[in-house]
């Protein structure tokens, strides 16, 4: 069971969240129709807060329908740029920053493999732990990506 909102928290919503509750969250918005005797859940506030709470909502809503009668307009440049002089930029740290976390995980993603591939072949021993001339070549073969070595000298 939900309790009726009292009159500074409704005010408060009313300030932050607007006039429409259907926009307010659903806790709130069923505090409030408590307090506004839309609904009998708990224990119907008195009078007064009802009726205070209704003109804090009809004062709301009108509020928000004299802003919609306002034109718009767009903000000039004037403007924009006084606002965005305002901003604290450091330049060469946000190029940094980006630079940084664009860069570094293409590059980290790259290098695993080859980190991999290197740490195997390292750490990898002949079968019988003496490297001869068969292992020698079976070796190269694979570096070479071929299995023939016309061209090479005897003594490799």
């Amino acid at each position: 069971m939900t309790k009726p909102m009292d009159l500074t928290d409704f005010s408060d919503h009313l300030d932050r969240l607007g006039a429409d509750l259907r926009q307010w969250p659903d806790a709130a918005q069923q505090a409030a129709r408590i307090l506004l005797g839309e609904s009998s859940e708990f224990s119907e506030p008195g009078r007064l807060e009802q009726q205070a709470a209704a003109e804090l909502l009809d004062r709301a809503r009108r509020f928000e329908r004299l802003f919609d009668t306002l034109p718009s307009a767009p903000a000039t440049a004037e403007l924009r740029g006084r606002i965005l002089g305002e901003l604290p930029i450091d330049r060469w740290r946000t190029l940094s920053e980006w630079f940084h976390a664009a860069l570094w995980r293409p590059v980290a993603a790259a290098a695993m493999p080859l980190i991999l591939g290197f740490a195997i072949g390292f750490f990898q021993q002949p079968p019988n732990g003496q490297i001869d001339e068969q292992n020698l070549a079976d070796e190269l073969s694979s570096l070479a990506f071929t299995d023939s070595f016309e061209d090479l000298p005897d003594d490799y």
